[in-house]
Formats: C-alpha cells, structure tokens, sequence
C-alpha cells in the first residue's frame, strides 16, 4: 500500500512539474554578465541575429546618454536564432545599432562610441572584417537607430542624441552626413510605416521638443503635433501595419525632482496629430515592436514591469512574465523573422544583465474570440423615429477598425455622409442631422470590412 502511495505522489509531482513548465512563458537562451542593449534580426539571412552589449550599463532614462565607460565589448553574433553566438567582434568600441543594407547585403553599419567620440563603421563582407576607425567623422553625437529610405535605396536615416540635431541621413553610408536642422531633439527611435512606406515617425526626447515627428513624404519634410503628449518624452515609436494613420508610441515625464514616472502606452489614430493613453499607465515603455509577418501581434519592453503582448493590433495589452526574472529591467523586445502559427508568435526581450530570453508562443484571449470576426460591429439604437430635426444613432464595436456611415435613398444612392475613418470607442453616439432632408425613408447604411448593416430612418417633417 504504501509503495501505491508513493508511486500516486511521484505521479502527481511529474504531472505538477510538467504544467508549471508548461505555463512558464519565457526561458533564457543566452547568459551573459554583460548589459545587453539592444538585439537585431537579419532581414538578409533567416536566422541571423546581433547582439550590442557592454559591461557597464548605459542610462537609458536621463536625456543625456551618458556612457560609463572609454571602451566597449562591441557585438555578438548568432546564425540559430539566438541559441550561440559568437565571439566579440569589433571589442573596444561600444555599439549602439547594427544595420543591414537592403540594397547591397554584404554591407554592414554599426554606430559605435570609443573614447569620447562616436561614429559609424562599416563592413563589406557581412561582418567579418570591419573598417580599422569610424567612416564618418568622429563626432559626440551618437546614432542609437538606423533607418532604411523606401523612397530612396542609396539613402539610410539615423535617430541621433547627444547632439544639436536629432535626425541624420546619408547617401554614401555616412562618409557625408546631413543633418535635418529643424529637428534638434534627442531622438531615440526612428520608424517607417510597412503600410504606407512614405510615412516615418521619430521618437523625440528634448527639454522642449518632446514629442513625435512624423513625416508623409519619405522624410523631406517634418511635422510635430502635441495633443495628448504635450511635457511628455517618447523613448520609442511604432507605426501600425494593419491601420493606416494608426501609431503607438511609449512615453515618460519627469517630476520636478527629477525623477522618471512612466506613461505608458500612447496611440494616435490621425498619423500623430492627436494622442490618447491607450494601456500601461505607470510603467517605461523603452521599445514597442510589431510582428513582421502579422500586425495583430505586438509586445512592448516595459522596464521592471516586464514584457507586454497585444494580440489585436494594439488595443488591448497584457502580461506574461513567467520565468523572466524579478524586477529586473527589460530594456528591449524583438520578433524574429518567422512567420506565426496558429499558437502565436514568439519574442526576444533583452533584460538588464541577466542575458536574452525567449517566449513560447504567445497569444491573447481577446485576439482568439475576435480574431476572426474582426468587424464584431452593430447599430444599437436609432431614435427617434420618427426624426424631424436630428437622430441619434448609437455604435457598438468591440475593435478598432475602419467604417463608413451614411444615409441613402430607397433606390441606394447617398444623401448624406455621416462618418467616414477610423473608430476606437466601444460605444458612440452620433447625431445626424435631417433638416435638409424631405419627409421619406431613408436607409441608415453602416459598412464595416464585410460586414455591411441597414437600418430604416423615417423622416417626417
């Protein structure tokens, strides 16, 4: 009996230890006692990805970067997706971005610091041998993000800091730079829309041009809007494929003591004019990355609080922190290039001294309900009916999306437009006004995607 007893418990730990492996989101792939700043993906080579690190961390919080240390242990690289690296390359200098010509693919671009002074290096055979100092000008600014031009293949952006100017270009991989004089900001991230690839959007942290940039001609001309972020610095930017005009950008202000309170997760829905706290109140959001093979699928790197997922395009956020380490701080989050299944998608996150992590799979409850019935949409009411002067209408939607609203005749042709763009409210109330419409019928008509929704509006004046 007693050797049931034991077997029944040995059973019963196999099965515990089996579910709380299975329910434990993240594992580490690779240790390291180094700081780990950033992680790139090869868009050239599947399976490819850099490491940037350093013994001493970077504070990446205070507006002035300010770098602990003369020299650097520069990069690693892995050719399995993270599993092994490499050994150091370029050690001496510290290294804040790796960039892939998408043009010529044995080039590559790495923004270093050394000594002082920062500059761009450059790589003709894909890394294995580099150029012995900077191709540009050593300078104090330092470039924390590369950008490819859409608009122009010779062209490559740079996020800047430490600098007066916040936005460089060049066409000759930074022999020459040139330098947006408009846009003196600390600007931290640089993005371009995969929807509409003449958009770009800069993060901006300054003492007074915080905010983001945002240009619609492939970065010949710049606009910054302030509504909704107005005092607030954005340490990271991220356009939305799936909506157009729709970005997210992660923000922060600081006391007057000087101390930093996170802000969390900000959306625009009008291409950055007006902005609106959409999910993470409380908590830094240093990086905000979207899948590049599915825009439903985005997660952010939220300091201390760990990594959030969004399975829906962004609207709704959550945790999944299991076996990321406790309070440590999560400085950045990557996708590979691997399209998802139908378990989700997995990400890297970098974590402060505590080396890289993997996710399994990752999806959300909200996006499996409504991720096939994206135009989840209805009409709730419509009153009064009779209407002389004005009806009311009132919309249900459980996502974001793109709708039309107008009034037609009985023989299908529009009266009236009422709504025409993109929706983000649960509920709204919209009134219509009937007074330039003759007594009749007349169809309320909602489309939505598909889905396509009439409703009968009598008019009697």
């Amino acid at each position: 009996m007693r050797k049931i007893y034991q077997i029944i418990l040995f059973a019963l730990f196999l099965t515990l230890s089996y579910s709380n492996s299975m329910a434990q989101t993240w594992q580490q792939v690779f240790k390291t006692g180094s700081w780990i700043d950033r992680m790139v993906f090869s868009k050239n080579t599947p399976g490819t990805v850099y490491i940037v690190l350093d013994s001493i961390p970077v504070d990446i919080v205070a507006r002035d970067f300010s770098f602990y240390t003369m020299f650097g242990y520069g990069y690693r690289t892995s050719t399995d997706n993270g599993i092994s690296f490499s050994d150091p390359k370029l050690s001496g200098y510290y290294i804040l971005d790796i960039f892939e010509d998408p043009v010529n693919k044995n080039i590559l671009l790495a923004s270093g610091y050394k000594m002082g002074l920062s500059g761009v290096l450059k790589s003709a055979d894909k890394g294995i041998t580099w150029s012995d100092d900077f191709v540009s000008s050593p300078a104090t600014y330092s470039i924390l993000k590369f950008s490819e031009s859409k608009a122009n293949p010779n062209r490559i952006f740079a996020a800047a800091v430490n600098g007066t100017y916040g936005l460089l270009s060049s066409d000759n991989y930074f022999t020459d730079c040139i330098f947006k004089d408009s846009i003196k900001v600390q600007a931290r991230d640089l993005k371009i829309s995969r929807s509409d690839n003449r958009l770009m959007f800069l993060a901006a942290d300054s003492k007074n041009e915080n905010g983001v940039w945002h240009s619609k001609d492939s970065g010949e001309h710049w606009i910054k809007y302030e509504t909704g972020l107005k005092g607030l610095r954005v340490f990271t930017v991220q356009p939305s494929t799936f909506f157009p005009g729709c970005v997210y950008c992660g923000a922060d202000s600081v006391g007057s003591d000087g101390s930093s309170y996170g802000c969390g997760i900000y959306m625009s829905l009008d291409t950055g004019k007006n902005w609106k706290r959409l999910a993470l109140t409380g908590f830094r959001v240093f990086s905000i990355e979207e899948n590049p093979y599915n825009p439903k699928f985005l997660a952010a790197a939220c300091d201390s609080g760990g990594v959030y997922f969004s399975g829906n395009y962004g609207r709704y956020w959550t945790s999944s922190n299991s076996g990321l380490p406790t309070g440590s701080s999560v400085r950045s989050v990557a996708y590979p290039y691997i399209v998802p299944d139908t378990a989700g998608a997995s990400i890297y996150c970098t974590v402060d001294n505590k080396g890289i992590y993997k996710s399994i799979p990752v999806t959300t409850e909200v996006s499996d309900l409504m991720q096939n019935n994206f135009s989840n949409i209805s009409i709730e009411s419509l009153y009064p009916q009779p209407a002389s002067s004005y009806a009311n209408i009132i919309i249900k939607s459980n996502l974001p999306q793109n709708i039309r609203l107008y009034l037609s005749d009985l023989t299908g042709n529009c009266v009236k437009e009422i709504f025409d763009g993109f929706y983000l409210d649960s509920y709204q109330s919209l009134n219509i006004d009937t007074e330039d419409l003759t007594s009749g019928i007349y169809i309320l008509k909602l489309e939505a995607g598909a889905a396509i929704i009439n409703k009968k509006l009598i008019v009697n004046k």
